[in-house]
């Protein structure tokens, strides 16, 4: 028997190399392009976008100001914008008390779309400052805000005190209780007022049973009595104490 041996045909290899030669063409163009941007220093954002002609502000906000945000605004209208250029803008802006959050988008081919987050205020921190809802202080020129609460602690007990009052505020606010100011002392004991109510002293420990334990006793029947407490103290093992008003209604501690 005689064994024949072919090899492949070189049209084969010849049809491999026709596939691929446009991919190779297309690679080379895409390299040299990217070289000339380099070495010509071409601002690709430039070309790609015209001058500034519209600015368009984004989001649902209440408190910032914007008079102040079209007075930063205004010198980039008719302006060709980099990327240096709108990281500085995004810093100014957030420089603003009021805004926590600021994300800019060029829309092709002469517009911006600055997309603004307002902080959500959660209570005063002091006379001055105001705690948002992530845990971070600001200091706004303006609030006018009687709703909010008012903290008092140590510099950097922001976020431990925003997670203890949300916890108070959830059982409080199930027997329609209201608190309108929670001080943390220097040895980390706790004071709560209550809004048209007494001060609750929590102390240091088991803060939730002597919360759970006063609010027990204030559905069944102590009620009644609470505008006329001016002082709880919760501080005991078995019950509180509770310190009344003076005769002319005033808190007497």
């Amino acid at each position: 028997m005689i064994k024949i041996h072919t090899s492949r045909p070189a049209k084969f290899s010849n049809n491999r190399l026709l596939i691929w030669f446009p991919y190779c063409l297309l690679a080379l163009a895409v390299a040299s392009i990217g070289a000339t941007l380099r070495i010509t220093d071409i601002d690709w954002q430039n070309l790609m976008f015209g001058k500034v002609q519209h600015i368009r502000l984004a989001g649902d906000y209440h408190h910032i100001d914007r008079l102040e945000i079209e007075r930063l605004l205004s010198p980039f209208i008719g302006q060709h914008l980099s990327q240096s250029d709108l990281h500085a803008l995004e810093y100014s802006l957030r420089a603003m008390p009021w805004i926590r959050k600021v994300v800019i988008q060029r829309v092709w081919s002469d517009t911006l779309v600055i997309h603004l987050q307002e902080r959500e205020p959660v209570a005063y921190w002091g006379k001055n400052a105001l705690l948002d809802a992530n845990g971070e202080l600001f200091v706004p020129s303006l609030v006018g805000d009687d709703k909010l609460p008012v903290f008092e602690a140590s510099p950097g007990r922001e976020k431990q005190l925003l997670v203890f009052y949300r916890l108070l505020q959830d059982s409080l606010s199930s027997v329609g209780l209201q608190l309108s100011a929670l001080t943390e002392t220097s040895n980390r004991a706790y004071i709560v007022k209550l809004k048209n109510a007494p001060f609750l002293h929590l102390g240091r420990r088991f803060m939730q049973a002597r919360l759970n334990r006063f609010i027990t006793a204030y559905q069944g029947g102590f009620d009644q009595y609470i505008e006329k407490a001016a002082c709880i103290d919760l501080r005991y093992p078995n019950g509180f104490a509770v310190r009344w008003r003076n005769q002319a209604g005033e808190p007497s501690c």
